[in-house]
């Protein structure tokens, strides 16, 4: 369990505090080929209703390399002090937002062997109340409303290959993997102009390789394709080098290596390439 109290003191949304209490509880097992655990998180707030978000989880192995599994939860968020009480020309907070909440369910196949493993998932969501910057065709301002109803609905595909499980000579090529995922979204009502909740990222490939160069540095690489629902798809690179040394990592990394222009949810301009260099302890 956990409490916490937010305050916020800003020129543009006053001043605002609130509590929140949350409690969770979980109990799993696991008997031969069955897996299964079960949660319940309580959200107390001072000026929302309780809320109960309970969770189901369940997986059976097929055999020593197959395993289905499955998963029912309920989802709760509250709105934020910015989509509450914020104000300017172009957008307006709405102080009557009540929280938003989502059933979820998913269904997966994971496959294993020695030398590559895939993971498979599909999953749907309901849901409602779930809050918006949206505005009509003709207006200018963004409200924040609650809107109606939304589904999304989506595919997730992760495969690991190990090459050096492969061929002994290949001992150097630790990992090559795959991941895509799809979502889709729909409404229940139409007619509304949204800034957030329908920009999302429906398609999202990643290529990736880990090797391990002379004199142990080991070189993480991977290439990402992401294309944002109703817009064009951008590859971006990004890349690290690290070494090792007992408790000491030192590492250099590169994001997004040829400086590419692409934007966020809400056209928010992402940074172009960042160069990072830095060192990791542990003891």
């Amino acid at each position: 369990m956990d409490t916490a109290e937010e305050k916020i003191d800003s020129t543009s949304l006053n001043k605002h505090k609130r509590r929140r209490n949350t409690v969770y509880s979980e109990y799993s097992f696991s008997a031969g080929s069955v897996i299964f655990a079960a949660g319940l998180t309580g959200y107390f707030y001072e000026d929302f209703k309780d809320q109960l978000s309970p969770d189901i989880s369940a997986g059976y192995w097929l055999s020593d390399a197959v395993k289905i599994r499955s998963s029912v939860n309920r989802s709760f968020r509250a709105p934020t002090f910015t989509e509450l009480y914020y104000l300017s020309p172009a957008n307006r907070g709405n102080p009557e937002l009540v929280p938003e909440r989502s059933n979820n369910y998913e269904v997966g196949l994971d496959y294993i062997q020695p030398w590559f493993s895939s993971a498979l998932t599909a999953f749907t969501r309901r849901g409602k109340n779930l809050i918006d910057w949206v505005r009509a065709p003709s207006a200018t301002v963004y409200q924040v409303q609650n809107v109606a109803k939304v589904d999304t609905e989506g595919i997730e595909y992760r495969l690991n290959i190990y090459p050096e499980k492969i061929n002994a000579d290949w001992h150097r090529w630790r990992n090559l993997f795959f991941e895509y995922s799809y979502i889709d979204r729909k409404r229940s009502e139409h007619g509304l102009v949204s800034k957030y909740v329908f920009d999302y990222l429906k398609h999202k490939f990643i290529l990736g390789s880990e090797n391990i160069l002379p004199w142990d540095v080991t070189a993480n690489i991977n290439l990402n394709y992401l294309q944002r629902s109703g817009k064009g798809g951008d590859f971006i690179l990004n890349g690290k080098l690290s070494r090792k040394f007992e408790k000491v990592t030192v590492f250099f990394k590169a994001d997004n290596i040829f400086n590419h222009a692409y934007s966020e949810k809400g056209n928010i301009p992402m940074p172009g390439r960042w160069l990072f260099l830095g060192m990791e302890l542990e003891w």
